[in-house]
Parts: structure tokens; C-alpha cells; sequence
């Protein structure tokens, strides 16, 4: 495969999310985006070829947990199950690592066995769940969504990306 290209979003990316996500979230990745200028997150977007394929949202406003949590890895339906979504979780945990982070943690939906296979196969351990979280889409009316997750965490100290 060839080499991704990451880059911190902006405003004008709107369009490629949706075309990636293939629905209108406008307002989820705004405040993503402001949260990032408030040095809260980082929302990288993903490109292969100059095409956006996916992104991922770094939140350093963790939750209550004592470190940063990667959120909604994501990865056009066209481009999957080419190792994009693991180059990606890779390119964060060395950005996360190279920042002078220790540890990293994600949430995936307990429904989602191969999800979880893949964190877990990447390094991540279950340390916590089922538990729900709770969110609020206004891109859809202010409907409330609830999922049950695992809470999965990874040591970075160790990692050595050569």
C-alpha cells in the first residue's frame, strides 16, 4: 500500500468528512475542529493519493481518565480492510508518543467482536465495561445515542517506531 498523508483539519475538510462518512455530520466536525483550535483535540484527516479516506480525533480532554483517548478511527467503507485503520491507530500512538505521552485509551462498542479483536491484537487491554456512554447528535436533531463500550488502554513507553 502506499504511504498515507496526515494532516490537521480545518474547516474547509468539511465536505471531504462527509464524503468520507458518507453522511452529514457538519456540526460534529466542527466543534471537533474548535475543540482543536482550543488545543483540547487534535482531528487529523486521512489521505491516500491526495483522496481523503479517513481520520481520526485525538482527545487530550480525556473523559476523566489520565490520558489522552483516540476517538472514532474511521476509514471510508471503499478503503477498508486494506491496513489503513492500523496505520492510522499507528500514526497516532507515535504523535502521542513522540508528544511525550505514556499511555493512550479508546472506547469500542461491545457488540463490535471484531473491533475489539483489532485493538486487541494492536496491544490495547480491556480495563474497564461494559459501560454506556452517552451522546448527543445535533447533526441529528438532538437525538441521544447510547452505546455500551469496553474502556481499552495501551502503555506507549515501550513502543519503538523505527
Amino acid at each position: 500500500m502506499e504511504k498515507l498523508t496526515f494532516r490537521l483539519a480545518t474547516k474547509g475538510d468539511i465536505k471531504a468528512f462527509e464524503d468520507i462518512r458518507e453522511e452529514d455530520l457538519h456540526n460534529l466536525h466542527l466543534e471537533r475542529i474548535s475543540k482543536q483550535k482550543e488545543k483540547k483535540a487534535e482531528y487529523f484527516i486521512v489521505f491516500l493519493r491526495n483522496q481523503p479516506v479517513g481520520h481520526v480525533f485525538i482527545n487530550y480532554d480525556n473523559k476523566g481518565y489520565l490520558y489522552t483517548i483516540l476517538e472514532d478511527i474511521y476509514v471510508k467503507k471503499q478503503f477498508r480492510k486494506k491496513g489503513i485503520a492500523k496505520k492510522i491507530v499507528f500514526f497516532a500512538e507515535r504523535h502521542l508518543k513522540q508528544r511525550g505521552q505514556k499511555e493512550i485509551g479508546l472506547e469500542a462498542d461491545i457488540e463490535n467482536k471484531w473491533l475489539n479483536k483489532f485493538y486487541e491484537d494492536l496491544g490495547y487491554k480491556r480495563i474497564s465495561g461494559p459501560h454506556k456512554n452517552t451522546y448527543i447528535l445535533k447533526d441529528k436533531g438532538n437525538k441521544e445515542l447510547v452505546e455500551v463500550v469496553y474502556h481499552l488502554k495501551k502503555s506507549l513507553k515501550y513502543l519503538n517506531f523505527a
